[in-house]
């Protein structure tokens, strides 16, 4: 049981290792527009960044989510061009697969 937990570790950190793709534009609109973005390859992470009324959109190595309360700031995500929506969800497959190691560490133990 010991050795499917660290597979399914090791696998999810493989997961989360792939390189992405992420729409890239600078002084973009809110409103997605397939037309006014690029798509840049070998990312670790899409971002969004935006203030006030100016958006961009961006391929990052590293990303640390920062927003306020009007969603102003940076949106990190983690996925194929990801970074397309209004609202972006942040995907991590070892958060995905976090409970399923949790629930094999708990029944080696019994």
């Amino acid at each position: 049981m010991r050795v499917a937990l660290l597979l399914l570790v090791l696998g999810a950190s493989m997961l989360t290792a792939e390189a992405i793709q992420c729409y890239t534009c600078t002084l973009c609109s809110e409103t997605f527009d397939r037309s006014e973005v690029s798509v840049a390859t070998g990312c670790t992470y899409c971002g969004k960044s935006k203030a006030l009324s100016i958006v961009s959109r961006t391929c990052l190595s590293i990303c640390t989510q920062a927003t306020d309360s009007d969603g102003n700031g940076l949106h990190c995500c983690q996925g194929d061009k990801c970074n397309s929506g209004e609202r972006l969800r942040g995907l991590s497959w070892l958060l995905l697969l976090l409970p399923a190691a949790a629930l094999a560490a708990i029944s080696c133990r019994q």
